[in-house]
Formats: structure tokens, C-alpha cells, sequence
């Protein structure tokens, strides 16, 4: 009998799952929104889920399941591409990237979440750089304002904050024209832990010069 209904509550609960995965009105959905979880090595996970109303990201652990995020009726074919994207396991945390926008032309945002319960750890800002697999501390530096820069140790989730001159990058923005603070970095490398970010001005004379701000990851770690 206790096999029996063991039996009956599984069924029932996939029944369940595909409810809130499904919308008959809008069949192609199923090829757009996948809701096969997405485990964490601390066995919580994150998943979508969606019906012809709205679609839905889910945290969940075995203590308590939250809703991350969504996207309304009109939006829902968007689904992985407006808003919450592409999740990345780290350590104690995971990095979501946020699209402000579909498509073109807006760098998109970068959330950081706790591993453990889902919330926010911080809003980083848009990304400048990103530690390749080799670097020994994976780590993203991102423009969290026009005044400051966010070094963020994705082992640690420890945020270094690098503070610009104030009108610094309008000023950049304005000579060169540029719409969108995406364009002021126009080359970003590694030298020696060195994080070196180039960027175009214009001197007194109004001759052109190329100058650099540059991050010694040694003196953080």
C-alpha cells in the first residue's frame, strides 16, 4: 500500500511539473523554455518554469524554493533572452547575467546570488573583464557606475571597489561621441595580474592620446 502511494504522488507530481511547463495556446514554447534544472554542487538548484500567463525562474534548496524572476504574457517568448541568462556556478555563489535589452546593442548586467538561499549579493554593474579558466582565483571586473569600478573574487565574493575621477568617462563619452559606456574601453588585457583597460582622450590642443588604468590583482590577493 505505502509503494502504492508512493507510485501515485510521484505521477502526481510530474502531472504537476508539467502544468507549470506548458501553455497548450503556445506550443513552440516548448522549444524556446527549457525547465530541466540546473544543480548545484550544494544540491539546490535553479529552474524555469512557465504557463500562458507568465514565465518564472525558481531557486530552490530543501529548506525553501523562491522566485528569482519573470516575465509577463507579452515577454514570455523572450524567456533566456530579456532578463535573467546564462547562470554560472562558483563557490559559495552563482553569477547571473541580467539582458537589459533583446538583442542589440546594450552589454548586459551581472547579478551575483548567494549558493545557499538565492539572494542577491550584489548588483555588479556591466562587464568589462572576465578571469580566463588559467587564473588561479576566477574573478569578474565589471563598471558598476561612472565613477567606480567593482573587482569582484568569485571564490570569496569579497568586491574591491576602484573609484574614478568624477566626469572622468563623460568626458571620454562626450570627445569621442560615444552613446554607451560600452565604447569608452576599447581593448582590456591582462599583463603580469596586471588588469590594464586602454581608452582614447583628447589633451588641451585637442590631440588625441591613449592612456590606460590599470588594476595589479597582487596588491588585492
Amino acid at each position: 500500500m505505502k509503494k502504492f502511494l508512493i507510485i501515485i504522488l510521484f505521477f502526481l507530481s510530474q502531472i504537476f511539473h508539467t502544468q507549470k511547463c506548458n501553455c497548450e495556446n503556445h506550443p513552440e514554447l516548448k522549444k524556446i523554455i527549457s525547465c530541466k534544472p540546473q544543480i548545484f554542487k550544494n544540491n539546490a538548484k535553479v529552474f524555469w518554469q512557465y504557463n500562458c500567463n507568465s514565465s518564472w525562474l525558481i531557486f530552490q534548496n530543501k529548506h525553501s524554493k523562491k522566485k528569482l524572476f519573470s516575465l509577463e504574457k507579452d515577454l514570455i517568448s523572450l524567456t533566456n533572452r530579456l532578463g535573467y541568462s546564462n547562470i554560472e556556478e562558483y563557490k559559495h555563489s552563482f553569477l547571473v547575467e541580467y539582458r537589459v535589452i533583446s538583442g542589440c546593442c546594450q552589454s548586459p548586467e551581472y547579478i551575483l546570488h548567494n549558493k545557499n538561499n538565492g539572494n542577491v549579493i550584489k548588483k555588479l554593474g556591466t562587464i568589462l573583464y572576465k578571469g580566463q579558466a588559467n587564473h588561479k582565483i576566477p574573478f569578474i571586473l565589471t563598471l558598476k557606475s561612472l565613477t567606480c569600478i567593482f573587482y569582484t573574487d568569485l571564490n570569496t565574493n569579497k568586491i574591491n571597489y576602484f573609484y574614478l575621477k568624477k566626469g572622468m568617462l563623460e568626458k571620454i563619452m562626450l570627445q569621442n561621441n560615444y552613446l554607451s559606456t560600452d565604447n569608452i574601453f576599447d581593448k582590456i588585457e591582462m599583463q603580469n595580474n596586471i588588469i590594464v583597460l586602454y581608452y582614447e582622450t583628447f589633451n588641451k590642443k585637442k590631440h588625441r592620446q591613449r592612456k590606460t588604468i590599470k588594476i595589479d590583482l597582487k596588491k588585492i590577493h
